[in-house]
């Protein structure tokens, strides 16, 4: 107790003690806060470090991972599987410098091209369907060349997920989908367009994604700015110039395009001249950037391809002409009355050699058929006669040269059915509103509508103008009777026509229509002498070449119809990609191949198929609440998360599935790879969207949920892709070994005809004919008179090795004794080829030439002769004899015409009269031979 007297203030003791027990409080307190802080700055650290070691090392395992998948047995199957036998074979035109022809843009072949430099390949190889491969072409380095771009989808994948703004899960969900992907992995093993084709696609919605980050008003026209909008037009060229579906994608960068300029036009602190510097940055670097890859690889494509090769006639004549070793060009440099067959080719962007064949018009006059062609063929020839109602002129008798000059009146007549070209006042078969060309009469049955004046528009170099020179004159034919001139619409005839290019006569065209332009091709005449040695022609126009060929690559994709006479078990609908109704066996399944099947992988392609439909559905629900006035996207990251992760994606989706739907050509599983592509973003984003709740809960058990979710996604997809491997890495054995993958409506399994996928593909390319009964390819005269069995016995194998039979017959044994007596030859021989092309698909191409010379060119072709006549000899490839077996080589006289032929061939048919087109019957070979 305080001392007596003493006061004491009790409250300020008290207080004392409070602020004591306060102090310590608020130590403690602090003390706490300090070490929270200090625990959440080091949990925070830790974040930033798991995180920046996951930005370079998840990126880095998937793409291990998916190249892995890709290389995995990868020369197990050491033949040709599937379109390498394309794709491959063109890699080889390249390495050999010969030109080709093909519908796609040439940036994707000149890779393979590459690949084929890397690895040490010549080029000599054609890459035959099913063939082995030679132990001199280092395939496995060619197909790994290919692994690298299908390899590479899986990091742009990774990359273009965390610029949209997905979630660190989503962004492995979508990496995992394009990594494990049964299709991207098939596809990605071989030497195809496919992987290069995929990975600009993806890079292309990277660099476009990337650029949409740096597209804010603070940010516009800085350096990142410009770098990303370069790179992406730079990836729009090349994915068009690989193929023209890469359209599509720079259709959804066009989309984003106007989007953003609207946006930006409504924007009042953008000034009209920023605004503008807008406008010019998009022209520059998505129109004029992607337009000079895709003119830069057709460039390159023209300045490899200098020599003569199986693609010449889709190019003008002087183009041909300017190819080394081609066959344009030589011959004499005037065109005479009688004497001159030559071919006219015309100067219209569609084109075409002026052709006809036996075949007559089914409406209208009703007489013979004049088209036009792009490939070489007999029935493109055409002679200069005198005008209709002058003195024949006899070639046999008269050798004095009567030159085709500007203005004269000719008639043209075609050798290979003697009709003369005639018009009438009859309306085209599709142009009605001009007149019908057709071939129609003899030498003395016609009118003075077979008669047509020599109009020279254009001549180069320093030859007479007056007279009509083959590739340097570009001339004009009207017709005498009714003023009419012969053109080229650019019109496909129906398939009574072999869907070959219209001619008619055009009413009153302009005086520079190139469609009524037309020059002289090849010149062949017996007596003018060939060009002097010193003669040079003009060279071609790249833009010219550069329109020419890419309109020559749509004609012939617009060519690729389906037939529905004709069963094509590679062909698919639209309808069976996304729901897994239909793939594609890529190659034999016989016991004892290695074989592939291509199709999507049921954990990517089901889901990815409903989240496209599902889509349509979220979109319209936040379209109504937005109608109502109510803002489901406030928090922008939202926003740009749906546009960029679900908006753009579906666009892309439509654009690369949607014509696909409409348009007529015949279509395949493989069409559906980049549709799928945005269909598995527009997947990820709705997982995305619809899981967030789950993870912004503090809730164990919703974010338990949260990682559950990803967990069964991630497990079905790899799991899936497990279950199915074998598909994509190649199945040894017997079918009935993997019956256990028959669980999709495709049918993995289920029986196949046995048939030769290259010879299949080729006819279902060029064959023209529907709906008509074959007729046996015999042209000649029956076989009664010809001693059919005589032949083959007097017909030996000189030279080669083949168990394969051929005969010559008497007529054809006594014109080749003839002619090399005549020509004082005993080396001389007639060369037969089979070729693609004619109007029903394959054609025969029979020429004279020396034995000797072809041996040094090919030292193992096969060489056959009449032992009853040394010098009447026939010379096969091997390729050829194999289709031609069994039939006979014959000389014809017809009121027509001589000629070569091939005769009585067991396993070929046409309908075509022109006596060398014809279709290859692989079943009836096969049946034969057993």
């Amino acid at each position: 107790m305080p001392p007596s007297g003493v006061n004491v203030d009790t409250n300020s003791s008290v207080r004392s003690r409070k602020t004591r027990s306060a102090a310590s409080g608020s130590s403690l307190k602090n003390e706490a806060s300090a070490e929270d802080y200090a625990e959440s700055k080091y949990e925070e650290s830790t974040t930033n470090a798991l995180l920046k070691l996951e930005s370079w090392l998840a990126p880095l395992v998937f793409t291990v991972a998916s190249f892995l998948l890709r290389a995995y047995r990868i020369s197990v199957n050491n033949h040709v599987v599937w379109d390498e036998a394309h794709f491959g074979k063109f890699g080889s035109y390249y390495l050999r410098h010969e030109f080709y022809h093909d519908v796609h843009p040439p940036l994707g072949k000149m890779l393979v091209g590459l690949s084929g430099y890397l690895a040490g390949y010549n080029g000599s190889w054609d890459f035959p369907s099913g063939e082995a491969y030679p132990e001199y072409i280092d395939y496995t380095k060619m197909r790994l060349f290919q692994v690298l771009f299908s390899g590479l989808c899986a990091p742009v994948a990774y990359f273009t997920c965390k610029e949209i703004g997905f979630s660190l899960l989503s962004t492995w969900l979508f990496t995992t989908m394009v990594t494990f992907e049964l299709s991207y992995v098939t596809l990605g093993k071989f030497i195809l367009l496919d992987s290069p084709l995929l990975f600009f696609t993806t890079a292309t919605v990277l660099a476009f994604s990337r650029f949409n980050n740096f597209n804010t008003p603070n940010k516009e026209f800085s350096r990142k700015w410009w770098k990303w909008l370069l790179i992406t037009g730079v990836c729009i060229g090349c994915t068009m110039s690989t193929k023209m579906v890469g359209l599509f994608v720079t259709t959804l960068v066009g989309i984003y395009t106007v989007v953003d300029l609207w946006n930006k036009l409504g924007d009042k602190s953008i000034s009209w001249k920023k605004y503008l510097f807008h406008w010019a940055a998009r022209i520059v670097a998505l129109i004029i950037v992607p337009f000079c890859v895709f003119l830069v690889s057709f460039k390159v494509h023209f300045d490899l391809l200098y020599k003569s090769g199986t693609g010449d006639a889709n190019m003008s004549s002087l183009f041909q002409a300017n190819l080394e070793n081609s066959d344009v060009g030589g011959g004499p440099r005037d065109v005479t009355i009688g004497h001159s067959y030559v071919t006219l080719k015309n100067q219209g962007l569609t084109g075409g050699l002026l052709h006809s064949h036996v075949q007559t018009f089914p409406e209208g006059s009703k007489q013979q058929q004049v088209t036009t062609y792009s490939h070489k063929d007999s029935n493109n020839n055409w002679i200069f006669q005198r005008a209709r109602g002058l003195p024949y002129y006899e070639p046999e008798t008269n050798k004095e040269p009567e030159y085709v000059l500007d203005g004269m009146t000719v008639r043209l007549m075609h050798p290979m059915t003697g009709r003369n070209l005639h018009t009438h006042e009859i309306a085209a078969p599709l142009s009605k509103s001009e007149w019908e060309v057709a071939a129609y009469g003899n030498l003395t049955i016609g009118d003075l509508k077979d008669n047509w004046i020599v109009e020279i528009m254009e001549s180069h170099g320093k030859e007479d103008s007056l007279k009509l020179h083959p590739l340097t004159t570009s001339f004009r034919l009207k017709s005498a009777a009714l003023g009419c001139y012969l053109g080229v619409p650019g019109n496909s005839l129906p398939q009574w026509g072999f869907r070959q290019g219209e001619v008619v006569c055009f009413k009153n065209p302009f005086r520079k229509d190139k469609r009524t332009w037309w020059n002289i091709e090849n010149n062949r005449n017996e007596i003018l002498p060939d060009a002097p040695e010193d003669f040079k022609l003009p060279r071609t126009n790249f833009f010219k070449d550069f329109i020419q060929l890419n309109l020559a690559m749509m004609a012939t994709n617009n060519a690729l119809v389906p037939d529905d006479d004709k069963q094509d078990d590679l062909a698919s609908k639209f309808w069976q990609w996304p729901t897994l109704h239909s793939g594609i066996r890529m190659c034999s399944w016989a016991s004892d191949k290695v074989k592939y099947f291509l199709i999507g992988s049921p954990a990517t392609t089901w889901p990815s198929t409903f989240g496209v439909v599902l889509f349509c559905f979220i979109t319209l629900y936040h379209l109504i609440r937005w109608q109502r006035q109510i803002n489901d996207f406030a928090d922008p990251h939202k926003l740009k998360t749906f546009l960029m992760g679900g908006i753009y994606p579906m666009f892309g989706w439509g654009l690369h599935f949607m014509p696909f739907v409409i348009m007529g050509r015949v279509t395949y599983v493989h069409h559906y790879l980049p549709a799928l592509y945005f269909a598995m973003l527009v997947f990820v984003y709705e997982v995305d969207a619809f899981t967030a709740p789950l993870k912004r809960s503090t809730t164990p058990a919703k974010r338990a949920a949260y990682f559950a979710v990803y967990a069964v996604l991630h497990v079905a997809v790899i799991g899936t892709f497990w279950y199915f491997r074998w598909i994509a890495f190649g199945m040894e054995g017997p079918k009935e070994d993997w019956k256990h993958l028959d669980l999709l409506p495709s049918q993995i399994l289920r029986s196949c005809p046995r048939y030769s996928m290259a010879l299949h593909t080729r006819v279902r390319f060029y064959s023209t004919e529907s709906g008509k009964t074959l007729k046996s390819s015999s042209f000649a005269l029956p076989k009664e008179a010809q001693g059919e069995f005589d032949d083959f016995k007097k017909t030996k194998l000189v030279s080669g090795k083949t168990g394969l039979k051929i005969a010559i017959t008497d007529r054809a044994k006594d014109k080749l004794a003839q002619i090399a007596k005549d020509d004082n030859n005993p080396d001389s021989a007639l060369r037969i080829k089979v070729e693609s092309g004619g109007c029903h698909g394959f054609q025969y191409n029979l020429e004279l030439t020396n034995l000797s010379e072809e041996l040094k060119k090919e030292s193992d072709l096969l060489v056959f002769e009449r032992e009853d006549a040394k010098s009447a000899k026939v010379i096969f490839d091997e390729s050829s004899l194999e289709i031609l077996q069994d039939s006979r080589i014959d000389f014809t006289k017809e009121l027509i015409g001589t000629s070569f032929k091939v005769v009585d061939s067991p396993y070929t048919s046409t309908s075509c009269g022109c006596g060398a087109s014809f279709d290859f019957d692989f079943e009836k070979l096969h049946a034969a031979k057993g």
